[in-house]
């Protein structure tokens, strides 16, 4: 004695194959947006909103983190003339 007739078991195999092709779609989906969110080549990946997130709330200032890159820049850049050693020794670039 079976627990199905051979059509309810064609019908519940049916409905698994169709559920498990829409389960693999998804995830292949949601893998591809994982990836894109922390990809280093995308303007809005998580870790760089995390980090100007955190240095806003650190500093009170929105664009904290760019200026400490801009600030970092200028520090080294020497060809800038507003590098802090061209500003202090009066050097011209």
């Amino acid at each position: 004695m079976s627990l199905f007739t051979d059509k309810q078991l064609l019908a519940v195999g049916a409905v698994a194959v169709v559920g498990g092709v829409i389960l693999y779609r998804k995830a292949v989906q949601t893998v591809e947006e994982a990836a894109n969110a922390v990809n280093p080549m995308n303007p809005d990946n998580v870790i760089h909103d995390t980090a100007e997130q955190i240095a806003a709330e650190m500093t009170g200032n929105p664009d904290a983190l760019q200026d400490g890159f801009d600030l970092f820049f200028t520090t080294f850049d020497f060809s800038n003339p507003n590098n802090w050693f061209n500003q202090l020794t009066g050097r011209q670039p």
